[in-house]
């Protein structure tokens, strides 16, 4: 059975490599833009998230309100909050939930490799 993956960032290129780099590695993507399209995909689809990609800076529905969001319905998924600052700069925008990774941007492959694979055998 495949994996499925949901990505929400308003960065095109990042979600293109994401999406790229997550069907090399065998996954199903779903993209998104905003937390609001994001709410839409889900609403629209049978999909169990194995991985949910969040940008913590989104426009509109932030990152956080996303995650507090899909959590409820997608409590099986691993979460990986993105950013291009520190945690400790991002603090105040961050779930008070414990129950995500967050990843600083950039990263490299390598790294996301790792993390996917060590979430995934959990």
């Amino acid at each position: 059975m495949k994996k499925s993956a949901l990505i929400v960032d308003d960065e095109i290129g990042l979600r293109e490599v994401l999406t790229e780099l997550l069907h090399i590695w065998d996954f199903e993507v779903i993209e998104a833009e905003s937390g609001e399209q994001a709410l839409e995909c889900v609403a629209n689809t049978e999909e169990t998230f194995d991985l949910i990609f969040i940008d913590v800076n989104l426009p509109g529905l932030s990152g956080r309100e996303l995650f507090e969001r899909l959590q409820p319905d997608f409590p099986q998924a691993s979460y990986i909050l993105m950013s291009g600052f520190d945690r400790e700069q991002n603090a105040a925008e961050l779930p008070e939930s414990e129950d995500y990774i967050y990843l600083k941007k950039p990263f490299r492959v390598g790294e996301l490799k790792d993390l996917i694979d060590r979430l995934l055998t959990q």
